[in-house]
Order: structure tokens, then sequence, then C-alpha cells
């Protein structure tokens, strides 16, 4: 067994519930940041590593990890006392004098990636954008450079295939879901909610204000991983116009 120690890593705390019959949630007691991002994802790679033919599915999130495996597996006992083992670590980790104690090595270093998706930022396709503007007192141009400007973390993948959560937008534009939802949000549309952002990947109900459109097709059942973006990776937004839109098969 790896024990997941070497260094320049700490552990961070965490306490372990239960996910369903065959599952389990690790809770971590850092508020939710891309370093928080980090340390999940590559805790989850120690444990799909440690466990991989037992490990059926790891979601990772804001600020948990939820690991399904075979409760069949003969190895299945072996990994409660494993995630104890993780958790105790950290707990050890937090006494400075003891600090390399909890430290993991690169071997299961997250794959993530930086994404730039291109918007038409136009009421043609946004029908909150305007108002939107207006609220935050600010011009339109205004509210897309502060949407476009800032590099935001992928935490979760959630509500449709592909839906993926981005934070954090600038106070300024951040904003709460609307009161009534709508029946139909059209694929592609780039939304903001509180200060999360994200791009809808298929027409779904919604309720988030819609303020651009992106032509990128960001779920593929067919590739590996499905999601275009994925907890962990760093997404970008940049304007594009109509005719730019349309050529890169953006639908009106």
């Amino acid at each position: 067994m790896t024990d997941g120690t070497a260094t320049g890593f700490q552990i961070p705390q965490f306490t372990i519930g239960l996910a369903g019959e065959s599952g389990f949630l690790l809770t971590f007691s850092d508020a939710p940041t891309p370093r928080l991002s980090h340390h999940i994802l590559r805790i989850g790679g120690m444990v799909e590593s440690e466990f991989a033919e037992l490990i059926t599915d790891l979601a990772p999130a804001y600020k948990t990890l939820a690991i399904f495996y075979n409760s069949d597996h003969p190895s299945a006992v072996r990994l409660l006392p494993y995630l104890t083992a993780l958790a105790q670590r950290a707990v050890i980790a937090a006494t400075p004098d003891t600090a390399s104690a909890a430290q993991t090595t690169g071997a299961n270093e997250p794959a993530t990636h930086g994404i730039r998706l291109p918007v038409y930022y136009d009421p043609e396709v946004a029908p909150d954008l305007t108002s939107l503007a207006e609220r935050a007192n600010l011009s339109v141009s205004q509210l897309i450079a502060l949407h476009t400007g800032r590099t935001y973390n992928a935490y979760a993948n959630g509500f449709a295939p592909g839906f993926c959560y981005l934070g954090n937008v600038d106070t300024a534009i951040a904003t709460p879901r609307r009161a009534t939802p709508r029946a139909s949000v059209a694929a592609g549309s780039v939304a903001i909610a509180d200060r999360q952002t994200a791009v809808y990947p298929r027409e779904s109900p919604g309720g988030w204000h819609i303020i651009g459109r992106c032509p990128a097709a960001l779920f593929d059942a067919n590739q590996q991983p499905p999601n275009a973006i994925n907890v962990g990776d760093s997404v970008q937004f940049y304007a594009i116009d109509r005719a730019q839109f349309l050529a890169l098969g953006g639908m009106l």
C-alpha cells in the first residue's frame, strides 16, 4: 500500500461520511478554492491508484469528494481504513512539527487544462445582458470586460451533462438567481448566478441570468472524458462578434 507521503503537499483535513450503500463522502474543512480543488483531485488520484479495480466512480466538487466502489470486491474492506489513515495524517499535518507526515508525491498529479471559450455577448442571444449591466450601474461593454477579465476555476460538474460550475465572477456583476426560472434556455447560453458563471451545454430549463452564448460543444458522450470542462480546469471567456459566432457553428 502506498502511504501518500513525500515532500511538497499537505493533505487537507477532512471528515468521512457515507454516500449511499457503496460510497464514502469526504468533506474538507477548507473553503472552496482552486488550491482545494487541486488537493481533492490529487487525493482522488491516490485512492484510484491504490484501489484501481475497486473504485467505480469519483465525484469531486467544491469541498467534497464522493468515492463510489464495488462493495463485493475483496479489497473493499481496505478502503475505509485507508481513508481514515489519510484523514488522521491530515490532522497530524496541522501540527507544524509533524507537517511532513502528511505530504504526497506527484505521482497522482491531476491532469487539468486551461480552456478558452468564445462568447457572443449581445442581446440577440442574451436576454439578461442589458438589465444586468443596468442593475450593476455598468455599461454593457464594462460588464463584458469584467466577465472576460478573469480566469475561473471549475469547481463542480452537475445539473446536466457537461454543465460545470465556474467561479468566481467579479462582485460587481454577481447577482442572485432569477426569481422565476425560464422553462427553456438555449444550448450554449453563458450565464451568471451569485458569484458563479457557467455555460448551458444543451437546451434545458434554467434560472441563471443569461449574458451571452458560446458556440463550443461542451459534452460529447463518445469522448473520454465526455465533458469539455472538468473539475480543476481553468476557464477564460473571450468576446467574439456575430459573424465569428456563426462561423464557429453557433446557432441563433
